[in-house]
């Protein structure tokens, strides 16, 4: 190392940084000052909004975008009805997808605060039949379409896979295997490393959590993507952070 002429290391440390700058930026589009989209396989795509937190902080809001064959489907929508209106525009426009469905994890506004848009562009949406009870209780926009258990669905050559493991955020909620992608979107149930806790369960099961967290663990070991509801998605380490933060109450 140390007979390496210093001009080389220069240009190779230049060279480097120009190439993970380039492609840091290739991977996040933005849409907005309160939407993008970030690239995580040849497939995906999480799309993140933005509330207002603390101190002018801004907390996101992540879903997922699946495409295949110039179709695609929508995973949790924006926060609201007219960032969903925007990210539906830039995905036929920009991006010359067609949204062919809709899927919300659990019944709260970070999931399906624009399920409005989403019905008002035609878009068939599903859920489980719990979050459409709920949904119907508290005068939301309710789901066209519902299911029990599980439900497989196909864009393109993808497969995807709904499945309620039980309660955990909510009472309601779902996690979305995507198996071509080993994408596991598992929405609130999930929290980011930096988190020091499990954040609101006011609507779920805090006894059960542990138990869902662990079949979570138990059916997708292998998952390589692990998106939360919101901040920095990873690797299977976050199911493992939050069996431990579960296992505090």
């Amino acid at each position: 190392m140390n007979n390496i002429p210093k001009f080389v290391l220069l240009y190779c440390l230049i060279h480097f940084s120009y190439f993970a700058f380039s492609q840091n930026k290739q991977d996040k589009i933005r849409i907005s000052d309160e939407l993008q989209l970030i690239k995580i396989s040849d497939h995906a795509f999480i799309h993140i909004s933005y509330i207002p937190g603390e101190n002018n902080n801004k907390i996101p809001c992540n879903g997922l975008l699946l495409y295949d064959q110039e179709r695609a489907f929508l995973f949790d929508t924006p926060i609201n009805d007219s960032l969903t209106r925007i990210l539906l525009s830039y995905i036929k426009d920009s991006l010359k997808l067609k949204v062919t469905g809709f899927i919300s994890n659990d019944w709260h506004w970070d999931s399906m605060g624009g399920l409005a848009a989403i019905h008002e562009s035609g878009i068939p949406s599903y859920a489980h039949e719990m979050t459409r009870e709920i949904a119907k209780s508290k005068n939301l926009p309710v789901h066209r379409i519902g299911f029990k258990d599980s439900m497989q669905l196909k864009l393109g050559n993808l497969e995807i896979l709904c499945l309620y493991l039980g309660p955990a955020h909510t009472m309601d909620n779902i996690v979305v295997w995507i198996p071509s992608e080993n994408i596991l979107f598992a929405d609130c149930m999930i929290k980011e490393l930096k988190s020091p806790d499990l954040g609101f369960t006011g609507d779920g099961d805090i006894l059960a959590y542990p138990t869902t967290l662990q079949k979570l663990k138990n059916r997708f070991p292998h998952a390589k993507v692990v998106i939360p509801g919101h901040g920095e998605f990873g690797g299977t380490e976050l199911i493992d952070h939050c069996i431990e933060l579960a296992n505090r109450k």
